[in-house]
C-alpha cells in the first residue's frame, strides 16, 4: 500500500508541470519568463547582507577587546593586543561568516535562491537552459561581481538599461534572475 503525501503528485503516470525553460535545448523561451528588475535583486541583496549582520558581532568584540593605555606621566598611548577572548570571537565570527556564505552560495547554485531571493520571491538560472546554476558557477558568479563594482560600481546599475536585466557578473557567468 502506497502512502501519498500531502500536497504530492499521485503515482502513476501524472508528473510535476514541466516549466518551458526546463525543456532541454528549449533556452529561455522569449515572453515565457519575467526577468527580476532592479528593485528585487537590490532588495534580495540588502536582506542577504542583513542576515550577516549577527555575525559581525564578534568582530565588535574582538577589536573592543583591544587596550588603549596612556602613559600619565609623557602623554605616550600604547596599544596592546586583543585579549584571548577577543581572539576566540574572532575565530568564531570568520568561521560563521565563511561557513553562512557558503551555504548561501550552496542555496544559490541548487535551488537558484539565497534567503534574500528567496524572500523577494526571484531566482538565478542558467541563461541557455533555465537550470540551476550549481554550486561553483554560483562561486564564479559570486567572485564575478567584482567586475560590477569597476569602475565606479557601474555593473551593479546595468539591469536599469539591459534587455535581460543582467549585470557584468550575470553576462560573464551566463547566468539570468528571474521572477519566481
Amino acid at each position: 500500500m502506497q502512502s501519498t503525501w500531502p500536497g504530492a503528485y499521485p503515482p502513476g503516470p501524472y508528473s510535476p508541470p514541466e516549466q518551458p525553460w526546463n525543456m532541454p535545448g528549449m533556452g529561455l523561451m522569449p515572453g515565457t519568463v519575467r526577468f527580476a528588475h532592479w528593485g528585487q535583486r537590490v532588495a534580495a541583496t540588502l536582506i542577504d547582507g542583513v542576515c550577516l549582520l549577527p555575525g559581525y558581532i564578534g568582530y565588535i568584540f574582538f577589536f573592543a577587546s583591544i587596550k588603549f593605555t596612556t602613559d600619565p606621566e609623557t602623554g605616550l598611548v600604547t596599544v596592546s593586543g586583543p585579549s584571548s577572548a577577543g581572539w576566540a570571537w574572532l575565530a568564531i565570527t570568520v568561521v560563521l561568516v565563511i561557513g553562512f556564505s557558503l551555504w548561501q552560495l550552496y542555496l544559490q547554485g541548487t535551488t537558484g535562491q539565497t534567503i534574500g531571493k528567496r524572500l523577494v520571491h526571484i531566482r538565478v538560472v542558467r541563461e541557455a537552459d533555465g537550470g540551476y546554476t550549481g554550486f561553483g558557477r554560483a562561486v564564479l558568479r559570486y567572485l564575478a561581481h567584482i567586475i560590477d563594482g569597476l569602475p565606479f560600481y557601474l555593473g551593479y546599475f546595468a539591469p536599469l538599461w539591459d534587455d535581460k536585466n543582467q549585470t557584468f557578473a550575470d553576462k560573464v557567468c551566463h547566468t539570468v534572475v528571474i521572477e519566481g
